[in-house]
């Protein structure tokens, strides 16, 4: 079950369900996101709070499809490497039974 966490982002306090992640798991991306909105904020003059937030969703979202992108190449070269591996062998096994 889904345990219910109450979070803070910039005094605005929240409740959000945070299946399979501890509270200290939470507040730490919660911290993670506070202090890039920092940054944004001073790096490019964007004091509006949602704009920050919509800016680093957008990020998050770049970096998790990215991750997935690079993770779903690796598992193809993975299958490509097993199907080769497999085809070796059926190959030595039938050179095998010709003699």
């Amino acid at each position: 079950m889904a345990e219910n966490v109450e979070i803070s982002i910039r005094g605005r306090k929240m409740v959000i369900s945070a299946e399979g992640l501890t509270s200290f798991e939470i507040n730490s991306i919660v911290k993670k996101i506070e202090e890039e909105m920092k940054r944004i904020e001073e790096e490019n003059d964007v004091v509006d709070t949602f704009k920050q937030l919509m800016l680093v969703s957008i990020k998050y979202a770049m970096e998790s499809y990215k991750k997935d992108k690079l993770e779903k190449t690796k598992n193809l070269a993975n299958e490509n490497k097993l199907e080769e591996v497999i085809e070796k062998m059926e190959e030595a096994l039938n050179e095998e039974k010709l003699f």
